[in-house]
This record gives structure tokens, C-alpha cells and sequence, in this order.
């Protein structure tokens, strides 16, 4: 469990920093559990693209078309990331999810009172990685974050 002195850490990253922390613990989830598929690789490049969108309508129009919850619910049995997904723990594809909320959270939920919205779902992913013993990243350097873009090396997951 997160104790309260690292969930207001948390309530002061920035909402784009938020999203490269939870994309960053998602990476590592994959990389403990030995998961590599090219659409996968796909999927976390869009992810990022909030990082660097100026327009993060268009990235939430985008990202739709990868999130598990729009992929399997409908369910077209001729779409390979729905076959990707299925095959995948339930826990990565809930984490895929929870970081994809982080950003959309923001663009449907506001900003005020240290966005819920958008901590709540990293909130999930920080759990799950504890739960399943993930390294977490440092959170050092995702404070008041400079991301713009897909992270320099020091940042992605080994």
C-alpha cells in the first residue's frame, strides 16, 4: 500500500508526468513477465503521444482505437490487438487501461483539487505493481515533469 507522504508526491507530479509514471510502471510490468508483441510496442508509442500532443483531442480520438475497454467490447474477432489483449494477463490489460484514464481522466475530469481524475487510475497501476512485486520507478525524476514525448532512455524501462 502507498503511504500518504508518496500519494502527495503524487498529488504534485503533473498531470503529464503522471501518465509517463504509469506508462513507465507499465513497461516494467512487461518487461517482469517477459511480454513483447510489435502492437504492443504500437500501443505504449500512442500512450506517450500525450506527453507531446497539442492536441490532446485528437490523441484521445487516437488512443480510443487501442484501449482494451473500446477493443474488447467490440469484440471483432479479425482484430489482431483483440487477440493481443485476450492473450495477455488481466492485470496488463487492466493496467493498460488505468494508464490510458490517466491522461483521458484529464481531459474529462478537470484539473481541480490535484485532478482525481488522473490520479486515482495511477493510483491502480502503482497498486498493481506492488502487488505483483514490479520495481516502480523513481519518482524523483518524474517531478514537475519536462516530458515532452517519448522519455529519454534513463526513463524507459531497461
Amino acid at each position: 500500500m502507498l503511504d500518504s507522504f508518496s500519494v502527495n508526491i503524487l498529488k504534485e507530479i503533473s498531470i503529464r508526468g503522471r501518465l509517463a509514471y504509469g506508462v513507465s510502471c507499465l513497461q516494467n510490468a512487461l518487461l517482469h513477465f517477459g511480454i513483447q508483441y510489435d502492437l504492443l510496442e504500437s500501443v505504449l508509442s500512442q500512450i506517450w503521444e500525450f506527453t507531446s500532443s497539442k492536441n490532446l483531442e485528437e490523441w484521445d480520438q487516437s488512443i480510443n482505437k487501442v484501449d482494451p475497454i473500446c477493443i474488447l467490447e467490440e469484440d471483432k474477432p479479425t482484430d489482431p490487438l483483440l487477440l493481443v489483449y485476450q492473450a495477455l494477463p488481466f492485470e496488463i490489460v487492466s493496467m493498460i487501461s488505468d494508464v490510458i484514464e490517466i491522461g483521458a481522466g484529464n481531459l474529462y475530469g478537470g484539473t481541480a483539487d490535484h485532478s482525481p481524475f488522473s490520479l486515482n487510475p495511477l493510483l491502480r497501476v502503482i497498486e498493481k505493481c506492488i502487488t505483483l512485486k514490479i520495481r516502480l520507478p523513481e519518482l524523483d525524476s518524474f517531478k514537475k515533469s519536462p516530458f515532452s514525448g517519448i522519455p529519454p532512455t534513463e526513463h524507459r524501462s531497461k
